[in-house]
């Protein structure tokens, strides 16, 4: 496999769905009957609603604009609707609420990343850890991003701070043999795979 098509496959794990697929239909007598509260609006874009998902947080910040939680659920539906304009703009609302600052910083460093600014991306996500050292999806995305530049030992390092704070260790073990796989170095990259498959033996790895 291409060192390029192998990066690709880690790159997919940080864009967490960003690419759609056709969404599964909810009949509006069946989201009228699950109603428009924060929870529910969750556990529909938990089951992959996006779309109906959108209503309910768009009813819930109408009835109170100050819903943090809603406004970043709001936009992560729209980051995985394939409408990052819109997501930024209520991401760029929560900037200034302490609490929820560096997940709005790390949904815009993924909408950069998609979008190929990988500049961009990196300076969202340094901005996430400085806030949030725990936040480990954004270690990993810069482990990734620096894989894409070939800065290999900083990929390390970023790598060992993602596993140090991550509660899915699977996951960075995973991106870990594919950067050793995009080096050429089968032999570290099995080790991992293997890290991950005892970690979480239902995960499917990325193969060279």
């Amino acid at each position: 496999m291409h060192k390029r098509s192998i990066l690709a496959i880690s790159a997919l794990a940080l864009l967490g769905g960003c690419a759609t697929t056709a969404m599964p239909e909810i009949s509006p007598l069946e989201l009228a009957s699950h109603g428009v509260t924060p929870e529910t609006a969750q556990t529909l874009a938990d089951k992959g609603y996006y779309v109906q998902a959108m209503a309910g947080y768009r009813a819930a910040l109408k009835a109170n604009p100050e819903d943090a939680a809603s406004r970043y659920g709001l936009a992560e539906a729209l980051r995985r609707t394939g409408k990052p304009d819109e997501a930024k703009i209520e991401l760029a609302a929560l900037l200034n609420n302490p609490e929820w600052k560096a997940r709005a910083l790390e949904g815009l460093g993924r909408i950069n990343f998609a979008a190929g600014d990988r500049a961009a991306a990196l300076g969202m996500f340094n901005q996430a850890v400085a806030e949030n050292p725990k936040a480990w999806n954004c270690w990993l995305g810069i482990a990734q991003l620096h894989d894409l530049n070939k800065e290999w030992g900083k990929a390390d390092e970023a790598y060992a701070f993602a596993l140090a704070a991550s509660d899915q260790p699977a996951v960075v073990y995973n991106n870990q043999g594919v950067s050793k796989l995009a080096r050429g170095e089968a032999g570290y990259a099995a080790e991992f795979f293997r890290n991950a498959l005892s970690a979480n033996p239902k995960m499917e790895i990325g193969r060279a």
